[in-house]
């Protein structure tokens, strides 16, 4: 008999998620081979070139897409929640003037933004409360890392513009001025991307801490701080200083890229260990960036100007009007007469790391479109031929472990 060191297969220590299934999820679904991802049935690529930011976190809260009205009255309450209390404010100003970490700004944020919840007497599980939580908590974080990063560079806060879209909204913030439309656009179509990706670490751990019915600001306080490691979503700030490191060699980039595989050097932002093929996200923000690289119509204006290098960890000792925000895309993908991002008011209109996306169970029987009834022209504008794609075009595959 040995010592009760011995381990027999089931007990093994599983360092990670990787091939281990801990939850069931209708959100999205990750086909790792076929380089594919899913919201809520629909293909992400469909929902990048038809669907805003809003329109997209309206589908991952409800489950549909939201009908033209249901889409203002969203856009409204987010727009209304933007504004951070004075002292949230005075605080993440203080961490810019420190030079402070930004994902630190955003995890005291959300910390401090409990003391201020209108639901505070609600029960963890109550899902209206958390729903209402997860708008304030999804408005004022763009104001808290706008004000954080300005403080940073010795510059008063600017207030948020409830005119302006989410995406729009927060360029205007973090810059001091009205954003370039193409801007807007692609920043607005990367969080499209962004919203969700199955069960990464991050999510992983902000489900962990909600499993122990702590209350929403603490689930998001702790997923942050997951998603700050260099493992996961700190890896885009290696890609930032990465590029920054090639502008001021001055030189080609091809050739830098060239002298650092030969040095045995790792080169940022290539590969995702979910897929086994290109990100689908990587191909959609490969289209725009050259887009993006162009110098903007408007004399003088500007695209990427502070995007690139206010937002991320510094390193000690080292679609198309004349107003600053997209045409309004149509909500269902319906062709509509008008174009305005929000017609009802006078202006505007309105990587790294993952465990194991693939070892979430789904238990919807969900559809990709298949067709496209609107694609982006050149400028960014979609093109609709007034007909919406059926969800219910496929059905999922049964739920299998992690392919990696």
């Amino acid at each position: 008999m040995g010592l009760g060191n011995e381990r027999t297969m089931s007990e093994e220590l599983q360092r990670g998620l990787e091939g281990v299934l801990v939850a069931e999820s209708t959100l999205s679904y990750i086909d790792g081979g076929a380089g594919q991802l899913v919201y809520r049935g629909y293909d992400i690529e469909d929902l990048a070139e038809h669907a805003s930011y809003e329109e997209t976190l309206y589908l991952l809260w409800n489950g549909e897409l939201p009908t033209a009205s249901e889409l203002s009255s969203f856009r409204d309450a987010m727009a209304a929640e933007r504004s951070l209390p004075e002292e949230v404010s005075q605080a993440v100003r203080t961490l810019g003037r420190q030079d402070g970490d930004p994902m630190a700004a955003l995890q005291t944020t959300v910390s401090m933004l409990s003391a201020y919840d209108e639901d505070r007497d609600a029960e963890p599980t109550d899902t209206a409360a958390n729903v209402a939580r997860g708008r304030r908590i999804t408005a004022k974080l763009p104001t808290a890392l706008a004000t954080f990063a300005r403080a940073r560079d010795g510059e008063e806060p600017v207030a948020p513009d409830e005119e302006l879209d989410h995406a729009a909204n927060f360029l205007y913030m973090l810059n001091g001025e009205q954003p370039d439309a193409v801007a807007a656009d692609v920043f607005d179509q990367a969080l499209v991307l962004h919203a969700d990706h199955g069960l990464n670490a991050s999510t992983f751990g902000g489900l962990v801490t909600a499993s122990t019915l702590a209350d929403l600001h603490a689930s998001v306080t702790g997923a942050i701080g997951a998603l700050s490691g260099s493992l996961h979503g700190g890896a885009n700030a290696d890609v930032m200083r990465m590029l920054e490191e090639i502008d001021a060699a001055d030189q080609d980039p091809v050739e830098w890229v060239e002298q650092a595989l030969e040095d045995g050097r790792r080169v940022a932002g290539f590969g995702h260990r979910v897929y086994d093929v290109k990100d689908p996200r990587a191909r959609i923000l490969g289209e725009r960036s050259e887009e993006l690289g162009r110098p903007p119509a408007t004399p003088g204006g500007t695209r990427c100007r502070r995007l690139s290098s206010r937002t991320w960890p510094t390193r000690r000792g080292s679609r198309r009007t004349s107003t600053s925000t997209r045409p309004r895309r149509t909500t269902r993908w319906e062709s509509r007469s008008t174009s305005t991002r929000r017609s009802s008011r006078s202006r505007g209109s309105a990587g790294g790391s993952h465990t194991s996306s693939n070892s979430t169970r789904t238990t919807a029987s969900s559809g990709r479109v298949l067709g496209t009834s609107a694609r982006r022209t050149a400028s960014g504008c979609p093109s609709h031929s007034g007909r919406r794609p059926p969800r219910s075009a496929f059905t999922l595959p049964s739920p299998t472990t992690a392919r990696r």
